[in-house]
């Protein structure tokens, strides 16, 4: 389990520093905690998911001869099964940590510094199996110093992804959309 999290983490980070690349500058003084917490929302639905994939391989893995014969019987509906699993999605929907996540996986918890660490080894062991491509492939990322020399930290402005976006006034929103992404303006 640790090395499909190790590996998952590896690919994901790619999508993590498209959206965010300060998150690694070490110029951008943002807090550990942050960090995770960005980090963590920006990949909730791969947990999510793997949480699912978990939760559906317990339920019919001892009794897979029963899973199959119920399937073909009800024509594909598993009422019992389904109810069980959104009650879970629900369950996974509300998660918001490394190690609440952590433990649902039976995992083992790791501090903030820890976590952090993983993370950052994630940047570095994503670049270096190449996830990143290379200049002949979309996926290939700025360099994080000419990135941040051309826009400020931004920060303040990954606040966007708490936002109440039903109560936000359209100027206030196009404000900030291009504080975030000035070459828009």
């Amino acid at each position: 389990m640790e090395a499909y999290e190790n590996e998952k983490l590896d690919r994901n980070v790619l999508w993590l520093l498209k959206k965010i690349p300060e998150i690694e500058s070490p110029k951008c003084d943002i807090s550990i905690e942050d960090r995770l917490i960005i980090s963590f929302n920006l990949n909730k639905t791969g947990f999510v998911m793997s949480l699912l994939m978990m939760e559906l391989r317990k339920s019919i893995n001892d009794k897979l001869n029963d899973f199959i014969t119920t399937f073909d019987e009800q024509y594909g509906r598993l009422p019992v099964l389904e109810l069980k699993l959104q009650e879970q999605i629900k369950k996974f929907l509300n998660i918001s940590d490394f190690n609440t996540y952590y433990q649902l996986m039976t995992m083992k918890n790791r501090n903030n510094d820890e976590i952090n660490s993983m993370l950052l080894q994630a940047i570095k062991n994503s670049k270096d199996k190449g996830y990143h491509g290379d200049n002949d492939i979309v996926n290939k990322l700025p360099d994080s110093n000419i990135q941040f020399e051309k826009t400020e930290c931004l920060f303040d402005s990954f606040k966007l992804l708490n936002l109440d976006f039903n109560n936000l006034k359209e100027n206030d929103y196009k404000e900030l959309l291009i504080k975030r992404h000035p070459q828009i303006e």
